[in-house]
């Protein structure tokens, strides 16, 4: 019986990771830190609730370029939607920043299709994977249930 109780006490510790790695936060795509000391910085206990508010927004901008990943036309001088992504500086503060990363599909029907020039007749989209953003989403989400324990 005590062999049993033991097994299950060491399967419940193991199965209870409250740490995370740096490698984690790291294989996130849609956070770029600008020094190694902001992402060292940001994994100590001391500042597990700017993390934790930074992660929140990162789903949130995942999300939005998942759903702007075919948006064509914006209020902004008629361009395409611009991947966001956070920013993190050495003091740990944050912002949205935004990457022009186009990728250029032939559809002369379009009605947002270039009409003069030699990319005549290409559309202008935003380069965005879908796949990696629900993959950023999936590993925020695995951070916060290990920080949110």
């Amino acid at each position: 019986m005590k062999k049993y109780i033991i097994l299950i006490f060491i399967f419940i510790i193991s199965c209870v990771n409250d740490e995370f790695e740096i490698k984690d936060i790291n294989n996130i795509s849609i956070l770029e830190f600008s020094s190694e000391k902001a992402l060292n910085e940001i994994i100590k206990t001391k500042n597990l609730i700017i993390l934790r508010e930074i992660l929140y927004i990162s789903i949130d901008v995942s999300l939005n370029n998942i759903l702007n990943h075919n948006t064509t036309s914006t209020d902004v001088k008629e361009m395409p939607y611009k991947y966001q992504y956070i920013f993190i500086n050495d003091s740990l503060e944050w912002e949205v920043l935004k990457k022009e990363i186009y990728k250029y599909v032939y559809d002369p029907l379009h009605p947002d299709s270039i009409q003069t020039g030699e990319m005549m007749g290409f559309v202008i989209y935003p380069d965005i994977n879908i796949i990696n953003e629900q993959e950023n989403i999936n590993k925020i989400l695995d951070i916060l249930f290990n920080i949110n324990k």
